[in-house]
């Protein structure tokens, strides 16, 4: 893992993997990165880029690393970001053949420890197969007393997906502490895809 920061508030996040040879190509040491990217702040903004990992919700979309650019602002209660993920780059100078991603999150804090997440992505798909769509999810969790209650819905546009119908997804979740014993429920779907 290399963790380096430059005086002026600018760093580096990497992590790196050395394989033995067993599992690679042709008993050949792999050297591969599980993330790697830049950071620059400017107070509340910062701007990272590289291989970054990419976290929207637990459900959506969460412990991936995305090859992408984000931008952050930030304080106390309200985090928004964009990302500009290039999902896969199939053209040249002459012909685009590219699927692109354009991300967006609002992640509120409220009162009470109630929260709120909205997020969403455009997919560019420029193939000839065209899968472009939009998918997103709402999230919103909170105590209720002594119970924590989570919801969450998120949908996938049928282009996207590839098929005639456009995928629904979510769950609902409630949990109590009972001393040192936790009891949490959850209850979830997926349909048409999803």
């Amino acid at each position: 893992k290399v963790d380096a920061d430059a005086k002026g508030g600018a760093y580096v996040r990497s992590r790196i993997k050395i394989g033995d040879g067993t599992h690679g190509v042709g008993g050949k040491t792999e050297v591969t990165t599980d993330y790697m990217f830049v950071g620059v702040p400017m107070g509340p903004v910062e701007i990272q880029g590289g291989r970054v990992p990419a976290n929207l919700t637990k459900f959506f979309l969460w412990d991936r690393r995305h090859d992408m650019i984000l931008g952050r602002w930030q304080n106390d209660m309200t985090r928004v970001e964009f990302w500009y993920h290039k999902i896969a780059e199939n053209g040249d100078l002459v012909n685009d053949d590219d699927v692109t991603g354009y991300y967006g999150l609002l992640d509120q804090k409220f009162a009470g420890d109630w929260g709120l997440i909205l997020a969403g992505a455009y997919i560019d798909d420029a193939t000839v197969t065209d899968l472009s769509g939009f998918t997103g999810t709402v999230h919103v969790g909170g105590p209720a007393g002594p119970v924590s209650l989570e919801a969450e819905f998120a949908y996938q546009n049928e282009d996207i997906l590839g098929t005639d119908d456009a995928g629904y997804g979510g769950y609902l979740q409630g949990g109590m502490d009972f001393g040192a014993t936790s009891l949490v429920l959850n209850g979830g779907w997926a349909q048409d895809g999803f």
